[in-house]
C-alpha cells in the first residue's frame, strides 16, 4: 500500500504540470518521475486585406471596379499589386497601383467567371484578399395582361414569355403555370417555344380590387407576378389628365382656389402691395349739422 497522499503512480494528485515548447517534469519526494511536452505553433497574419467588387455578376464587355484596404499593425505603408485571373487560370489582367481600386473590362465573349487577387506588401510581410465574380446567367420572365382591368366572369389572356440571360441556355420545352392567387384560377401550357397564351377566368363571386398573378416556368426555374385589377377602370381617382394623375390635378386646382379667395379677402380689408407705403388714412364720419347760436331759424 502506498503512504497516504499519493497516487498509485507515485505522482500527487492533479500536480500534471503543461507547457508550450518546453518539457516539465512533476514529482514528490522519492518516487518515480515522468515528463510531458506539449508544442503549439501560431501563425500570425502580417495584416487583413478587404476586398469589394461593385457588382455580384458581369454581362461580357461590363466593366468591374475593386475597391480594397488595409488592416495591419505591421504594414503600415503597403504596396499593392492585383491580378485577375479567368475560369480557364489565364491571368488576364495584373499590375501596380498607387490607388485603393483599381477596374478590368470584360471582353466578350468573356469568361464563366475571373478571381480578383490584390496583395499589401511592406516590411518584409504581405497580406493578400481575394473574390471570385460569375458572368451573369438565368433567366427572366415576362408578363403581359391583355386589359387593364376585368370584371367577375371575364377571361384574362396572360402572355408570357422567358429570355435567358449571359451563360444560360433556354431548354427544348417549356412549362407554364399561371395562378390567381385568392381567387382558385388556374391555367397551363407545355410548349416548344418561349412565349405563350395562358387563358384565367376571374371568378363571378368577387368584388372591387386587386387580385395577385403569379406565373411559374418549371424547366427554367423562371417566375414572376403582376396585379390583376376588378372591377371599373374608369374611377376618377384612377385616372390619368395629360399624364399626371387625376387626384394631383384637383389638389392643384384646390390650392389654386383657395391662394385666390386669400388675396381677394386680403384685398377687401384694405390691405396694399406688400412691403409699400400705406394710404392717407380715411376721414372721420360726418355727424349732423348744427347751426351756430344766435342764428335765426328760416321757415319755408
Amino acid at each position: 500500500m502506498p503512504p497516504r497522499g499519493r497516487s498509485s503512480t507515485g505522482l500527487p494528485a492533479r500536480r500534471t504540470t503543461r507547457t508550450t515548447g518546453r518539457s516539465a517534469t512533476a514529482c514528490s519526494g522519492r518516487s518515480s518521475r515522468r515528463s510531458q511536452t506539449t508544442t503549439a505553433h501560431a501563425v500570425v497574419a502580417p495584416g487583413y486585406v478587404a476586398l469589394t467588387l461593385d457588382r455580384s455578376e458581369y454581362n461580357p464587355g461590363e466593366r468591374v471596379t475593386a475597391y480594397f484596404g488595409l488592416r495591419s499593425n505591421v504594414i503600415t505603408n503597403p504596396a499593392w499589386t492585383y491580378t485577375v485571373v479567368d475560369f480557364e487560370g489565364t491571368t488576364v489582367a495584373s499590375g501596380a497601383t498607387n490607388n485603393t481600386w483599381f477596374t478590368f473590362t470584360t471582353p466578350n465573349p468573356a469568361s464563366r467567371l475571373y478571381l480578383f487577387t490584390v496583395t499589401a506588401s511592406g516590411n518584409g510581410r504581405s497580406a493578400t484578399g481575394s473574390l471570385t465574380i460569375p458572368q451573369a446567367g438565368g433567366y427572366v420572365m415576362s408578363i403581359a395582361l391583355d386589359r387593364s382591368s376585368y370584371s367577375p366572369g371575364e377571361t384574362i389572356r396572360v402572355h408570357v414569355s422567358v429570355a435567358a440571360r449571359g451563360t444560360s441556355s433556354l431548354p427544348s420545352q417549356f412549362r407554364f403555370v399561371a395562378s390567381l392567387f385568392f381567387g382558385g384560377s388556374s391555367a397551363s401550357a407545355i410548349t416548344t417555344y418561349r412565349e405563350a397564351d395562358l387563358f384565367l377566368t376571374v371568378p363571378g363571386s368577387l368584388g372591387p380590387g386587386d387580385l395577385l398573378l403569379i406565373v411559374n416556368e418549371f424547366n427554367t426555374g423562371a417566375g414572376g407576378f403582376t396585379m390583376v385589377h376588378v372591377g371599373p377602370s374608369g374611377s376618377f381617382w384612377s385616372t390619368d389628365v395629360g399624364g399626371i394623375p387625376a387626384y394631383a390635378v384637383a389638389l392643384s386646382l384646390l390650392v389654386i382656389l383657395l391662394l385666390v379667395a386669400v388675396l381677394a379677402m386680403w384685398r377687401r380689408a384694405g390691405g396694399g402691395m406688400l412691403g409699400g407705403p400705406r394710404g392717407p388714412p380715411a376721414p372721420p364720419p360726418e355727424g349732423p349739422v348744427r347751426a351756430a347760436p344766435g342764428s335765426p331759424m328760416t321757415v319755408m
